[in-house]
């Protein structure tokens, strides 16, 4: 029993790594490309990057959720 319950977390914890896609209607691959690069950078500026006082994962878990609202605000949305 407790081995399923192991084998079924895992496979929870797999299946939530697969990769984000997302969409835009008139998107190209290209525009993408520009948007995440441009929202990314935002993000990187906002959360201080080259700063040593601030914690590592909480920057990197703010600066994903900055680029994800960068990236909803220009069109994108994610793929279902």
């Amino acid at each position: 029993m407790t081995k399923t319950i192991i084998i079924v977390v895992l496979a929870s914890m797999l299946a939530a790594c697969g990769p984000t896609i997302y969409v835009k209607p008139g998107g190209s691959p290209a525009s993408f490309n520009r948007d995440h690069a441009k929202c990314r950078y935002e993000a990187m500026r906002a959360t201080g990057m080259n700063s040593v006082f601030s914690d590592p994962l909480i920057a990197g878990i703010e600066r994903n959720s900055m680029t994800r609202a960068c990236l909803e605000a220009e069109g994108w949305v994610v793929q279902q």
